[in-house]
């Protein structure tokens, strides 16, 4: 019996203990100020220097103010007049709750996440300061270094706070500004100091997320340079495509208000001396070095239209639109447009893509628009619709392809028009500061002009017994989905997926500019089984209608239907699952991994299962010691082995500083296409795009 008292008096003694570890201590007291702590049972009026602790409430009263300094030396919070806070710190976090009154906070960077949380807000702080009141009605808040993370309670949503702005946040999360709110002193003179020092660096600007619906893929936040005209150059050496290359690049950047201009104006001598014309071939060349963004926004609407080289786009959680580029391929761009706009904070998002405008004048075109409604903040769902059409999938492939002199020997192909949509949703469960789980999910529909043929298991059990069956669309679902992100670093994702025959997940993907339609060459026309399997007489007749030569041993093929030709087509419905998984530290790093499985249902052979791998690092300024950044990035979508690399994008960029002006660039990408016509598009090095440069900006 004494031996079990002994226990538990030693164990209330351990834990009494860590309450009486102080967390700071009074640093600054002006008036009079009173501590109570309920969990410890006491009460008191701090002097100067004495320590607070744990779950302390802390009030000021008229004339009076009280700061505390956290034993981190990294944080601090300062009580204004007739103001009440409660502390309280865990392993992860520090938490003042503003029960009312004013308060400033400042953080250094910290690992700990640090708020200041009133009944209307939760207000995040990490290499900020900001000032806060609170009243049943509204806070009033104003952010003092850079833009402002929130989570509105009522709306359960984030909001971004422009810095040195004031804002009024009303109890049912409505946003006004209050530019001549009633500030402190001490705060006016603070905002005024820390707007000098800003006027000697770049700020950022507030990109908000691109649709209601969470993005499946990342997007990357921009930017931009203050008002002013801007220099760069570079200058090295480049391998690509089997040639060794020395490039001279000059970029221009101007910037004034809303209107951003920029330009990548560089040369290429190959190994003979000779000025390289193969990214300067005639006027649109000149048009896809350029870059312009127009940007308006206040808080409650935004619109953004970028024009020239457009970042990675998706469309709802990625099932049709998957990161789309135009500018993959460095340095052969297209020029292209992309327009955002919002209507609400909570309410309606539309985005309108064109990639390539050179389409339009080779007989072809792509466009794709998606929008996404919010319903209510009492039932948070989100419904999105998105629509992709190309105009003509043969647009493009003369000029991809490095055909002979002698073109037109070549037969021509009719336009081939691919349409198709996407359903999205996304349904809110929990939703704070420091954890969502969500519901999402996709529906794909696409479309082709005719119908594919193919052959499949004619359900007697065996394999290899076949029939010959036609459709004209093809179907993908991916749902249901569960989304988790907890304490905004870890967000994990995990979905099932169901789609018919011939179905093509991602397919609007990062290089569908290339290989919507694939070069294709073999030794003889074919036959029931040249090809190492079986061709029935309806297939052989769809894949020689594609054909380019009169010999019928070259064909242009169509991205849906070049797997038949690899014995890769998936002739039954197909099931699996998809697993992402994405990490962010500080703003500063961002690792992300996806990989899905997908098995048909009833196999033709036996190789039937099908395989999407995706992994991104991207690491900033500041991370790593004089490197400004290091990114890397790898995509194969839908392959069945190691040699399947028709969809594979790879590439890294890194930049080392020398001096503040002067960087080292490393720079490498990867692509596949038979671009030489010899009937192989699996060699490394010709399709390498490798570049060490020095650049410097001014």
């Amino acid at each position: 019996m004494k031996k079990n008292i002994y226990i538990i008096i030693t164990l209330l003694s351990f834990i009494i203990s860590k309450d009486l570890d102080g967390i700071g201590y009074v640093s600054f007291i002006d008036g009079n100020c009173s501590v109570e702590n309920i969990v410890l049972d006491r009460q008191s009026y701090p002097l100067l220097g004495n320590l607070i602790f744990n779950h302390d409430i802390i009030s000021s009263v008229d004339n009076s103010t009280c700061e505390i300094l956290f034993n981190d030396n990294s944080s601090l919070i300062k009580l204004d007049s007739n103001t009440k806070i409660k502390i309280y710190i865990d392993d992860f976090s520090k938490t003042i709750s503003l029960i009312n009154g004013s308060v400033y906070g400042k953080t250094a960077k910290i690992d700990e996440k640090f708020y200041i949380k009133t009944i209307h807000n939760d207000i995040y702080l990490n290499n900020n300061a900001a000032w806060v009141s609170t009243s049943i009605n509204s806070d009033e808040i104003i952010s003092l270094k850079s833009n402002l993370d929130i989570f509105n309670n009522y709306k359960k949503s984030r909001i971004e706070l422009v810095q040195f702005i004031g804002y009024k946040i009303n109890r049912i999360g409505k946003v006004l500004q209050n530019v001549s709110g009633d500030f402190p002193e001490y705060i006016l003179e603070n905002k005024i100091n820390e707007q000098k020092k800003s006027d000697y660096n770049n700020l950022d600007f507030i990109f908000h997320n691109d649709d209601l619906v969470p993005q499946y893929r990342k997007i990357k936040k921009k930017k931009s340079k203050s008002d002013g005209f801007y220099f760069s150059f570079s200058s090295g050496s480049r391998y690509i495509r089997n040639d060794n290359f020395f490039n001279i690049g000059f970029f221009p950047f101007y910037k004034n208000k809303n209107f951003t201009f920029s330009a990548k104006l560089d040369f290429y001598l190959n190994s003979d001396g000779k000025v390289s014309k193969s990214n300067w071939y005639d006027k649109n060349n000149f048009l896809e070095k350029l870059n312009f963004i127009y940007e308006f926004e206040n808080y409650e609407n935004s619109f953004q239209l970028y024009a020239g080289e457009l970042e990675e786009v998706s469309f709802g959680n990625g099932y049709l639109v998957n990161s789309i580029s135009n500018s993959f391929d460095y340095p052969y761009n297209n020029f292209g447009i992309d327009l955002k706009y919002k209507l609400g904070n909570d309410f309606l998002n539309f985005r309108f893509i064109i990639p390539s405008i050179r389409d339009y004048f080779r007989e072809g075109g792509v466009i794709g628009l998606h929008s996404s409604l919010f319903l209510s903040h009492r039932f948070p769902l989100t419904l999105g619709f998105g629509f992709f059409q190309d105009l003509n999938i043969f647009s493009q492939y003369r000029f991809i392809y490095d055909f002979p002199n002698d073109y037109e020997n070549y037969k021509g192909l009719p336009s081939r028009n691919v349409k198709a949509a996407e359903f999205d949703f996304n349904f809110d469960f929990i939703k704070n500061m420091n954890y969502e789980v969500s519901l999402f999910g996709e529906l794909v529909g696409i479309w082709y002009p005719e119908n594919i043929h193919y052959a499949r298991n004619n359900g007697t059990g065996s394999v290899g017994s076949v029939e010959v069956v036609e459709r004209k669309g093809v179907w993908g679902m991916m749902t249901p989905g569960i989304s988790v992100s907890f304490h905004n670093v870890h967000e994990i994702k995990f979905s099932n997926n169901y789609n018919s025959a011939g179905f093509y997940p991602s397919y609007f993907n990062t290089n569908y500019l290339y290989n919507r339609a694939i070069y294709f060459k073999i030794d003889q026309p074919l036959d029931f089984n040249n090809q190492n399997f079986m061709l029935l007489s309806e297939q052989i007749d769809m894949l020689n209608s594609f054909a380019i030569n009169e010999e019928l041993t070259e064909f242009m093929l169509p991205k849906e239907i070049y797997p038949m030709i690899l014995n890769k087509f998936n002739p039954s419905p197909i099931r699996g699952f998809t697993i992402e998984y994405n990490y962010t530290f500080r703003n500063k790093a961002d690792f992300s991994f996806l990989f899905s499985r997908l098995t048909q249902t009833i196999p033709l052979l036996a190789n039937n299962v099908y395989y999407t791998l995706e992994s991104d690092i991207s690491i900033g300024d500041g991370y790593l010691k004089n490197i400004s950044n290091l990114d890397f990035y790898f995509q194969n979508i839908f392959f069945i082995g190691d040699s399947d690399k028709q969809e594979l994008v790879l590439g890294a960029n890194i930049g080392v500083k020398i001096t503040p002006v002067l960087s080292l660039i490393i720079d490498l990408s990867q692509v596949y296409y038979d671009s030489d016509l010899d009937g192989s598009m699996m060699k490394e090095l010709d399709f390498l795009n490798f570049g060490l440069n020095i650049g410097a900006s001014f």
